[in-house]
């Protein structure tokens, strides 16, 4: 066999094993509709749909969809969102990921505990974030991005300006066309009117 055609059958080993690890993200909870996006093809999802590397998930009006990920964290999307899974896989004995948000609210919470470690980077937008056992709730909307610390600690960047997040209820918002601003979220009404926006109603 030729060098060539080693790669070539190394990359395929490799492309399947992190599809089929991917595969252990399951849908749990679908609220009205919302669809996979997966290639060039976009169907209707469904109640325990296993998804892989690549998949986007498209949620209607008043829909809510929640994805269990093979560490048993939980990803929330509310309604209008659009989420993809970039890739999943494991990496000496840390599961990694790397998710966007391109529309809509979402809500990532990992398990307390678990003999699985992660390492998730989810990007929404105008903002990256860094994710190692935490819980965060995060939108991107037509006038700014923004990610909420809920629990744990998270890094996170906009261009240039990168810091961490180590309180409950710290926030980062990126304006369109303005400086990242950092803070925190003190108005108990607007902190349950975020949540709820990805909770199931």
């Amino acid at each position: 066999m030729s060098f060539k055609a080693v790669i070539s059958t190394v990359l395929m080993l490799f492309l399947i094993y992190s599809n089929s690890y991917a595969q252990q993200t399951e849908v749990i909870e679908l609220q009205e509709r919302a669809w996979l996006a997966r290639g060039n093809v976009v169907i209707a999802l469904n109640l325990k749909e296993k998804l892989q590397a690549g998949d986007q998930i498209r949620t209607g009006k008043n829909a809510r969809v929640w994805l269990k990920l093979p560490d048993n964290s939980v990803v929330k999307l509310g309604e209008f969102a659009m989420f993809t899974i970039h890739d999943l896989k494991p990496a000496n004995n840390i599961l990694q990921g790397s998710f966007e948000l391109l529309r809509g609210a979402f809500r990532l919470t990992t398990p307390p505990q678990t003999s699985t470690k992660h390492d998730f980077q989810i990007k929404i937008n105008a903002i990256t974030a860094g994710i190692r056992g935490t819980d965060i709730w995060g939108t991107t909307q037509s006038d700014k991005d923004l990610i909420c610390l809920l629990d744990g600690q998270i890094s996170v960047q906009s261009g240039t300006v990168k810091t961490m997040l180590n309180n409950p209820r710290d926030y980062f918002i990126v304006p369109k066309n303005a400086e990242p601003v950092i803070g925190v979220l003190e108005d108990d009404e607007k902190f349950k009117e975020w949540v709820k926006n990805t909770d199931l109603q």
